[in-house]
């Protein structure tokens, strides 16, 4: 059922339409982190579907998607997790709702499944928030 659709594409290309995001993370936004990454920098990494609820109902999904928000310290990496949280989670009245329709995907919402936290990658010691988030899309490939 879901393999025609790419949740995390069309989050990712989520990322990439916002021009503040785009332009603070040089586009560096991907399901894969690039070895030519100027790293430790603001970048963005969609890791999943993680599994999750699963089916809910009749082409309706709803998998958990880990973000990994990297910034050149604590400080900036916990900015920049606010930053695409914000994106992906917006609130009050004067936003658009989260639901949106991109890489072939209809995405209805995106909900936190807990708080964010601040690690370091092994070995080279990059920054990042890492947030989990509840996606829940269509498994119906939109044209």
């Amino acid at each position: 059922m879901a393999e025609h659709v790419d949740p995390a594409g069309a989050l990712v290309a989520r990322l990439k339409n916002d021009t503040q995001l785009a332009t603070l993370s040089s586009s560096r936004i991907a399901t894969e982190r690039d070895d030519d990454w100027p790293m430790p920098a603001f970048a963005v990494l969609v890791e999943g579907p993680r599994g999750g609820p699963g089916e809910l109902e009749l082409g309706i999904v709803e998998e958990r998607f880990d973000f990994k928000c990297y910034g050149p310290n604590e400080r900036e990496a916990r900015r920049f997790s606010d930053l695409v949280l914000q994106r992906l989670i917006p609130r009050g009245a004067t936003r658009t709702p989260s639901g949106f329709v991109l890489a072939h995907t209809r995405v209805y919402s995106v909900r936190s499944e807990g708080g964010r936290i601040i690690l370091h990658e092994p070995n080279v010691d990059w920054p990042y928030g890492l947030c989990a988030l509840l996606v829940k899309y269509s498994g119906v490939r939109v044209p």
